[in-house]
């Protein structure tokens, strides 16, 4: 488990104090807050209001749109080149090191902290001048070059010594602790974080107290100290909690969850986990929710359920690959490795492996260590060398232009300005030109952003409202709770939906499947599934088939209001189980149903024609059931046998499914959607899913 995340939380709060030095506070609002920097951006008056707008947007977006923030932040870095804005230029300088560093470029990062070093030396801002000395130390911590990490984080927390910025030095303690305690010095570490945390108490920094107990913690935790450690961690949360630190409360739940772990309580475990994600999702934090979502793979592989571990860990390595941070995509890939082996999958085990070890070495070899060293020795030789060579390029260019007026003769100098004039002019039309292609461009592809997010969001909340259709599964294991349901739609809406209805002591529930599948399928599903209920509930009907006949009945009734040829319908597998007299009957349009008795499987062969348009309709015939405890029933779609794959990518084929029940259906009923579901995902392997899927499995 990722244990090192409270250090990783003690290096987001030193960054951010980094931040925040040079621009206002981050706001929870984030959109818009967004929108009035951007509309800021449009009226600003001066250069320097400019750049400092841009750097305040790159604040806003480093979390949530990493992208976004490098971009802003270029931005103001090229416009305070441009205007000789020295403030500015440190700025974007340093948040530049910082974003880069993020991304695990520690050269990059290196070389931009140093040039932000520079101009704050030269503006003799001592307060950013500590704070880019502390980052550095931090990266040369990064590059496991002990020594530089400590000489720049002392040369900082002198500097603030010298200040008296308490806050400061608290950090630069924090930060030297953190040094220590990489290098498994832990008595030095504690005394550190110690020391830190006497001053942060002295100043009733409360968000700095929290993050000293929360490293204090950590270091009880490698000491294996665990009921320490877990009192350090609670005592962090609850401060956390009381100034209403989002950010810190996440951290604190998953170290939390994973001392939880480390104790075998896993139910507590996963509570705090689950509740950190909550909250990760709600701020829109995506490195946290990488984290939380790669803790949560992590107690499930704990608990050997590898499907749901394999698909946290897939969500965490998945959302690491987009924001770009290497770290997390190396831990994703390592659980990967764990869950793969676990499952007798050697081979993907082993790619993850490679993986892992690749991005462990992109973080930490030694080509980057060295290459780090030697900008240290430039940046220490450049300011030496700045006046001599300035002073040498003055030289050179006076040598330069003596040496062409004596070469160039009248004529030629003639000629060259009329080809000078003649490519400018040339150049400033086309450039004219390209500028307004640019802007109907840009135009057009913000019409065309615009109108997928709006019809994404549409979809979204269709989403919501097809859910609403469906019975919480909560309910369903209340009247049957030997049961489960696996059900994965195709896309974010689906033409699959289970229904369940209790009335008169009567249990009602199927499996449906609606022409079609995405959004067409959804909006036939919620009438199919309000025909559903009206047959049961206003027309008092209780016979399966003659339910099914009312239902197409409905169904072709809300269809026939249009003046189109509508011919969508459903396939339905609808069982019905009387407790009290023990009677159950089932009856099917095109989806059939299988259960087992005795060990022994028992199809049930549906009617050959659809809920709606049908030619050569007949009434639906209802099946009477022997009631026999411990029998297994099974309702489902053909979107699970219909789903290609396997090593020569055909279809899986009822033949398939057959075996798979029988091999599964005496396990238990979470044991079974567990197999089916890991099933269905080494079949379909990385091949597109091709419909949506229903399985509902029942034992009596």
């Amino acid at each position: 488990m990722k244990s090192a995340k409270s250090i990783r939380y003690s290096i987001y709060n030193f960054f951010l104090v980094f931040c925040f030095t040079f621009i206002s506070a981050f706001s929870f609002s984030q959109q818009s807050k967004i929108d009035s920097l951007l509309t800021n951006l449009k009226v600003v008056t001066t250069d320097t209001s400019r750049v400092n707008t841009l750097i305040e947007l790159a604040n806003t977006y480093y979390l949530s749109v990493p992208s976004k923030a490098m971009e802003y932040s270029l931005q103001a870095r090229d416009l305070s080149k441009k205007i000789n804005f020295k403030k500015g230029l440190s700025n974007s300088y340093g948040f530049l090191g910082y974003l880069y560093q993020q991304k695990g470029e520690i050269n990059e990062a290196l070389n931009y902290s140093k040039l932000s070093l520079e101009i704050f030396e030269e503006l003799n801002d001592k307060k950013n001048t500590a704070q880019i000395l502390n980052n550095i130390g931090f990266m040369y911590m990064n590059l496991g070059q002990v020594k530089n990490a400590l000489e720049y984080y002392d040369r900082s927390l002198k500097i603030r010594e010298a200040t008296n910025d308490k806050a400061g030095i608290a950090n630069s303690l924090n930060n030297m602790g953190m040094v220590y305690r990489n290098q498994n010095q832990l008595e030095d570490a504690l005394n550190y974080y110690q020391r830190s945390l006497r001053i942060r108490t002295e100043i009733n920094d409360k968000k700095g107290i929290a993050t000293c107990f929360s490293n204090i913690g950590g270091i009880y935790k490698n000491e294996n100290k665990i009921k320490e450690s877990l009192n350090y961690y609670l005592r962090s949360l609850e401060i956390r909690e009381s100034i209403n630190d989002i950010w810190g409360i996440v951290n604190s739940l998953n170290n939390i969850g994973i001392i939880y772990l480390e104790l075998g309580q896993i139910e507590e475990a996963l509570y705090n986990h689950q509740k950190a994600l909550n909250l990760a999702k709600k701020i829109n934090d995506k490195d946290e929710i990488v984290w939380t979502y790669y803790n949560l793979g992590g107690v499930y592989y704990a608990q050997k359920k590898y499907v749901l571990a394999f698909n946290y860990c897939d969500s965490s390595l998945r959302l690491s690959k987009e924001i770009g941070f290497p770290e997390d995509i190396r831990n994703a890939e390592y659980l990967f490795s764990k869950i793969d082996s676990a499952r007798g999958n050697l081979l993907g085990a082993l790619q993850h492996y490679k993986q892992y070890v690749f991005y462990t070495d992109s973080l930490s070899n030694e080509e980057s260590r060295s290459a780090a060293l030697k900008k240290q020795l430039q940046y220490e030789y450049e300011k030496k060398e700045a006046t001599t060579e300035a002073e040498h390029e003055k030289q050179a260019a006076i040598a330069l232009a003596e040496n062409r007026r004596q070469q160039l003769f009248v004529w030629l100098l003639f000629a060259i300005i009329i080809g000078i004039g003649t490519v400018a002019f040339v150049s400033f039309r086309s450039l004219r030109i390209t500028k307004r292609q640019k802007v109907i461009i840009e135009h057009k592809s913000k019409v065309i952003e615009k109108k997928q997010q709006e019809m994404i969001d549409s979809i979204t909340y269709a989403k919501r409202l097809q859910e609403a259709i469906l019975p919480p599964i909560s309910l369903i294991k209340t009247h049957l709770p030997n049961s489960f349901v696996l059900y994965k739609p195709k896309d974010i809406v689906a033409g699959d939906f289970y229904w369940m209805e209790v009335i008169d002591n009567i249990i009602f529930i199927a499996a449906a499947d609606c022409t079609g599948h995405g959004v067409p399928g959804a909006m036939v599903s919620v009438v199919c599934s309000n025909a559903l209920n009206r047959t049961i509930n206003e027309f008092g009907i209780r016979d399966t088939g003659k339910i099914l006949d009312k239902v197409t009945t409905l169904v072709l009734e809300t269809f026939e209001k249009s003046s189109s040829d509508v011919k969508d319908g459903m396939d339905i597998s609808l069982l019905a189980i009387n407790k009290i007299t023990k009677q159950i009957q089932w009856s099917g349009a095109n989806n059939p149903l299988w259960y087992f008795k005795n060990n022994e499987i028992i199809k049930i062969k549906a009617d050959k024609q659809p809920i709606g348009k049908y030619d050569f309709r007949k009434p639906f015939t209802t099946n009477n059931i022997e009631y026999a405890e411990n029998s297994m029933y099974y309702l489902f779609t053909d979107g699970f046998t219909d789903q290609f794959g396997g090593q020569e990518g055909k279809k899986y084929m009822y033949k398939r499914f057959v075996e798979k029940l029988l091999s599964i259906n005496s396990l238990s009923l979470n044991s079974q959607k567990e197999k089916l579901e890991m099933e269905f995902i080494d079949w379909k392997g990385d091949l597109e899913q091709v419909d949506d899927i229903t399985v509902i499995g029942i034992k009596i």
